[in-house]
């Protein structure tokens, strides 16, 4: 039963990826919903772990630490790549995406939905489920694996690369911990940065004005 959910889930947020791909929906008409119904639909299993390896406190600290890490590397990364003109399309066409949205309701949606359901979803149930069953190596490249190629769906190379480095940081996080609360604080603590002090220059305001175009 489990792994049907596990399955379910990830077409779920295929299906919302492969509607915002085609203009269809936005990000936060598609895959905020999707991603808050999966974890909504984690917790009820009852097979999401908090943090049984590592204390709560060291968890928290160790993730919010390595959401900054991970945060002013993507900055660095972005800098040197988006000399090119293709991976400057490509990391625009993310905020693009935001719309009209105001960056405070973006990090509302963000924050309390679309990132707790991600994380309890792929780093919870999903990695969780799979270390339970192939061992710690197996699970994570089940999750890792899985996760990219969802994140594939949405055809855009940022969000791609984000998945293959991102999925990587939070499954270690989650493959260290057991849990899923040092995952969530590291991915809450980029998307909130990525947010607020975009790294890609001019792209809160492109994103804004996308919608009146």
């Amino acid at each position: 039963m489990t792994y049907l959910l596990m399955a379910l889930g990830g077409l779920a947020q295929i299906w919302a990826w492969r509607l915002v791909a085609v203009g269809y929906l936005s990000i936060w008409g598609a895959t905020v919903p999707a991603l808050g119904a999966c974890g909504i639909a984690a917790l009820i299993t009852g097979e999401v772990a908090l943090s049984p390896k590592v204390s709560v406190p060291i968890a928290i600290v160790a993730g919010l630490a390595a959401g900054v890490v991970l945060y002013a590397a993507t900055r660095g990364f972005l800098v040197v790549a988006t000399a090119s003109p293709y991976l400057r399309r490509a990391s625009q066409e993310i905020y693009s995406e935001q719309g009209s949205l105001s960056t405070g309701m973006a990090l509302v949606l963000s924050l309390a939905i679309a990132v707790p359901g991600e994380e309890l979803f792929w780093r919870g149930l999903f990695q969780g489920q799979g270390v339970a069953d192939l061992g710690n190596l197996g699970g994570f490249l089940l999750a890792w694996l899985s996760y990219i190629v969802v994140n594939a769906a949405s055809g855009m190379p940022a969000l791609i690369l984000g998945g293959i480095v991102g999925g990587f940081v939070w499954g270690a996080r989650a493959l260290w911990t057991h849990g899923v609360l040092a995952a969530l604080c590291c991915h809450a603590v980029w998307t909130a940065l990525m947010l607020v002090r975009p790294p890609v220059s001019g792209a809160r305001s492109r994103g804004r004005s996308a919608l009146r175009m």
